[in-house]
């Protein structure tokens, strides 16, 4: 129906109405009047239920909008205060005569000390070197991250090698008390006075401590003793009893028993595991970790600076000054690659790792 044909029946309708009622007015006036009233009264409770059937409709389009996922929030520009805020600090070239050796299983010198308290540190990015500022530093085996030496603190630090920054972590210990865990995103700090286990986790730029629930006396540590290493899978530690026999694989999730594993020895970190997990080094020889039987001795005293990571079941590389030497589980010298020293004043070791 029109509206010229709405407003003649309601004048009609209201001139009825008038004339029952025999109000003294005119008619056909009151009667307009009063039809546009109606009118606009019924046109705003037409638009009233209009918007109230409109905002029904959109009720469930905005519910089935909030089932689902809410976009990913950036990440915060604030530190986690378990974090101490990063600085950065400068990288520079490295001799161009300095270029990666290539090893058995894709490994190479991945840390080489420089003159002073610098090293040359293999960028994985560019697949050459780079001068760092920091003595001692440990690459972990994946990504840009890595462990040093603070001068100003002689503490560790942690380096990202790919925005060049520098932050302090959590607790205060030196390099060679860390470890990295095969996927290079968690540090394990065993503190032998307590007996403590700590996992630091270094992932998105942050750095946050907890400690492992770890049972000393169940494990034959009744001083708090016992060094403790990750496995090559990195779901586990491998901790050693300072009364010796074994070694107990704890979770690395909850410090939960997983097994023993019959070897008398501390292994040191992952890449002392061979990729297969039947071999490792423990104390300077090779043991058979499924019967704890010694399968090889390796030659000469311990090295005070060497480095050493099995590239695969068969062969375990073993980095000393000069020459990456290459050993069979039976101890068969079957290999030696010549390598760079570093600087002549260097008295870090030079870091065995992927490229």
């Amino acid at each position: 129906m029109n509206r010229d044909a709405e407003l003649d029946r309601l004048v009609r309708h209201t001139l009825a109405g008038l004339a029952a009622e025999a109000r003294p007015v005119p008619l056909a006036a009151a009667a307009v009047l009063r039809a546009k009233r109606i009118r606009r009264r019924r046109l705003a409770a037409a638009a009233g239920a209009t918007a109230v059937l409109l905002a029904a409709l959109a009720i469930p389009l905005n519910r089935d909008h909030d089932d689902q996922p809410a976009p990913p929030r950036p990440a915060p520009s604030a530190t986690p205060s378990a974090t101490p805020s990063a600085t950065s600090f400068t990288v520079s070239e490295a001799p161009p005569t300095l270029r990666p050796v290539e090893l058995p299983g894709g490994l190479t010198l991945v840390a080489v000390p420089g003159p002073g308290d610098s090293t040359w540190v293999y960028d994985r990015t560019t697949g050459g070197y780079v001068t760092v500022p920091f003595a001692d530093v440990r690459p972990a085996p994946a990504g840009d991250l890595a462990l040093a030496l603070s001068a100003r603190t002689g503490s560790a630090v942690l380096l990202d090698l790919d925005d060049h920054t520098v932050r302090d972590l959590p607790l205060a210990t030196v390099p060679a008390q860390l470890s990295w865990s095969p996927d290079g995103r968690r540090l394990l700090y065993s503190d032998p006075s307590v007996g403590r286990l700590t996992i630091i986790e270094v992932t998105a730029g942050q750095a946050r401590s907890r400690v492992l629930p770890f049972d000393a006396a169940a494990h034959d540590c009744p001083n708090g003793g016992c060094p403790a290493g990750w496995t090559r899978t990195g779901q586990e530690l491998a901790v050693t009893s300072v009364e010796g026999g074994s070694l107990a694989l704890i979770s690395a999730e909850d410090g939960h028993m997983v097994r023993p594993v019959p070897v008398d020895g501390p292994i040191e970190d992952a890449c002392a595991w061979s990729t297969d997990g039947r071999h490792a080094v423990t104390n300077w020889r090779i043991v058979d970790t499924a019967t704890g039987a010694t399968t090889a001795d390796l030659p000469g005293t311990r090295p005070a600076l060497y480095s050493l990571c099995w590239a695969s079941p068969t062969d375990l590389l073993v980095s000393v000054t000069g020459e990456v030497q290459v050993y069979s589980p039976t101890g068969t010298l079957r290999e030696t690659i010549p390598t760079t020293t570093g600087a002549p004043d260097g008295n870090h070791k030079v870091i065995l790792g992927p490229r």
